[in-house]
């Protein structure tokens, strides 16, 4: 389906199941919304991270939109305690090959060696600069 050719009323009904009463509904329309909403609901997906809720779909949600102010949400997801979305971050900020992220996913895998999605998903963006730090890790 392309999104850009959906009118942006279309989606409405997903937004407005967010606030449903069933558990699921609101489960099924995050997850919808997340996955194919067009960048017109930035601002809507953006508050994912702070739903408890819809936070695991945060970092699917940041990464189709990809825009800045999502790829810079995500970024922010990399905070606190070690959680799904966390690692889901991480791998969609390697997927950028943007290397301003590269420190912020070597901070994670020297944080979080025993977790291999870290140090993988660091070396994946950071390539030859991410050796010495496996060596050590």
């Amino acid at each position: 389906m392309d999104v850009k050719a959906v009118a942006p009323d279309a989606f409405q009904p997903w937004v407005n199941q967010l606030t449903s009463i069933d558990r699921e509904k609101r489960i099924e329309a995050a997850r919808t919304l997340a996955s194919v909403a067009p960048p017109s609901l930035e601002e809507m997906l953006l508050g994912f991270a702070d739903n408890p809720e819809f936070r695991r779909y945060a970092p699917l949600a940041f990464h189709r939109l990809n825009t800045r102010r999502s790829i810079e949400a995500m970024a922010h997801l990399m905070e606190g305690p070690v959680s799904s979305e966390q690692i889901e971050a991480a791998n969609y900020l390697a997927e950028t090959n943007d290397q301003s992220w590269y420190p912020l996913l070597r901070d994670a895998a020297e944080k979080n060696a025993r977790i291999s999605s870290y140090p993988v998903y660091a070396a994946e963006l950071g390539g030859e600069k991410m050796l010495p730090v496996l060596v050590a890790l």
